[in-house]
């Protein structure tokens, strides 16, 4: 396995369907990689907590999917929806906490415009 965690630019926190929550961006790449909370580890030093916590905040969206009829999928409660956007957040500046600076953090929950985080 080659050794990626110094070439990491960037992590987003970002919410697809079957995917998992990190999007990462290496030096070497203008795209972005997607990995799920086991997979990250192969690349940067992130926290049990902070990655159980990110898995359970993805499982809420993906556990909604519906397999009949994808279009009724998501969140329907607005107002808990609203809540899972801000746990993420929140889940957003503690990862940027635990990487650093020498690494850009972003959050985009539904894959919109991605804020920048700074913690």
């Amino acid at each position: 396995m080659i050794d990626r965690s110094e070439q990491v630019s960037r992590v987003k926190i970002r919410f697809d369907w079957g995917m998992g929550p990190f999007w990462v961006q290496f030096s070497d790449s203008p795209m972005f990689d997607d990995y799920d909370t086991e997979e990250i580890s192969e690349i940067l030093t992130i926290s049990e907590d902070l990655l159980g916590d990110l898995e359970k905040w993805n499982a809420r969206m993906q556990d909604t999917f519906d397999y009949e009829e994808g279009r009724n999928s998501g969140i329907e409660d607005p107002a808990e929806r609203e809540k899972w956007a801000e746990d993420g957040r929140v889940l957003a500046v503690r990862l940027k906490r635990e990487v650093g600076s020498a690494i850009a953090v972003e959050y985009s929950p539904f894959g919109d415009t991605a804020e920048e985080i700074d913690a």
